[in-house]
């Protein structure tokens, strides 16, 4: 080794020949009721909607067995779909996983994960999970929401807590409207954030803001709600709020769960707009409010509880599998297929643990690393 050099440059060739590892990173979940005088039918609604969904990405035609939500898989050039599905005494719970490749980045692939849950003494649940799998270093996205979200919020009635879930932002119209707003902010039930855009005094469309706020919507329906207040009723957030904690001027605010009245302005951000006003400071806002989002999604809410994983409820039809097995006396070589099965994938489970587990850690030492960079860039701004 020549003085002087570093090890790394003559290993930087051999591990550029080598095969990056694939990660699966979870980018969003969304949790909800779905609402309806009949469960039942409101939970089939549900499922046929994600199933549309699923049949137009999948670039061909579902099984007739997938319309009548029965177990299936459908393997179509890595647009892949499998169902299952569990009925007991006293539930009955449909599931898919369906995959998509990238479009624009190769080797990148999508995966969405639907839960529709059904009990004897709870209402329709409603859950998603999307998630993506690559090699690359560094995922630089802009997270949406899947389109069946819209298309069951539309079909059926979707709330999360006491709000109903819209595609649509909803427009201040009333002092009536702007209370139920300031209602909403600092209830403490409330799980997701609430972006809130207004409007410039002199702005052409007094109910148009400087954000898109119908894309910004549908982005984030299901892990936030927007909210659109034209500069007639910011007047009464801010007498509300006071100043510190208010919104208004065409500004934007992100006002996340656990704000009150007296809670710390800066824990709930604002932006001025000045920063906005253009098309690429609108973007970067937008994106980074899509971001806030999702982020905030996988924080609230639980894996296990709120929102459930593909494979905990494959296990689950394993396991279920193997009782019934042993239950009609199947032989050995029966008991030992199903026993393998199960085993493999809680295999594959415990692998997908491990690989959100890395993720989570290496997403925590990166957000470390930027607030001590924002305390510096500021300490240094006061020197």
């Amino acid at each position: 080794m020549a003085n002087g050099s570093n090890p790394w440059d003559v290993l930087r060739p051999i591990a550029a020949r080598m095969p990056k590892v694939v990660r699966e990173h979870e980018i969003l979940r969304v949790a909800a009721i779905v609402h309806g005088n009949d469960k039942t039918r409101s939970a089939e609604a549900a499922r046929r909607e994600v199933l549309i969904w699923a049949q137009k990405r999948s670039g061909g035609r579902l099984p007739e067995k997938a319309w009548d939500f029965q177990e299936f898989s459908y393997l179509s050039g890595g647009r892949d779909s499998v169902a299952i599905r569990i009925k007991t005494s006293d539930a009955d719970i449909w599931a898919i996983r369906a995959d998509d490749p990238d479009k624009c980045v190769p080797g990148r692939v999508w995966t969405t994960e639907v839960v529709v849950g059904l009990t004897d003494d709870k209402p329709c649940n409603f859950s998603a999970r999307l998630l993506v799998s690559t090699s690359e270093d560094e995922l630089e996205i802009e997270p949406h929401v899947p389109g069946f979200v819209q298309q069951v919020a539309e079909k059926c009635v979707l709330s999360r807590g006491p709000i109903e879930l819209s595609p649509e932002p909803w427009l201040i119209q009333s002092d009536e409207d702007t209370e139920r707003l300031v209602a909403i902010l600092i209830d403490q039930s409330r799980m997701l954030p609430v972006f809130v855009l207004t409007v410039t005094d002199d702005s052409g469309d007094p109910n148009q803001p400087l954000l898109d706020a119908s894309g910004l919507a549908r982005a984030t329906l299901g892990i936030a709600h927007v909210a659109i207040v034209p500069a007639t009723f910011t007047w009464s957030l801010t007498s509300r709020l006071g100043k510190q904690r208010s919104v208004f001027g065409g500004a934007v605010r992100a006002y996340l769960p656990g704000f009150t009245e007296d809670a710390s302005p800066y824990g709930h951000r604002l932006m001025l707009a000045d920063q906005i006003s253009t098309l690429e400071g609108a973007a970067q806002c937008t994106n980074w409010l899509r971001s806030l989002a999702a982020a905030e999604s996988l924080r609230r809410t639980r894996l296990g509880r709120d929102v459930v994983a593909f494979t905990t409820i494959r296990d689950a039809t394993l396991q279920l599998k193997q009782q019934q097995l042993e239950r009609e006396g199947a032989s050995d070589a029966q008991k030992l297929e199903a026993a393998n099965a199960r085993i493999k994938a809680l295999e594959v489970n415990l692998k997908t643990s491990k690989e959100s587990e890395n993720f989570l850690l290496d997403e925590c030492k990166l957000a470390e690393e930027r607030a001590q960079a924002s305390v510096d860039i500021h300490v240094n701004r006061l020197d």
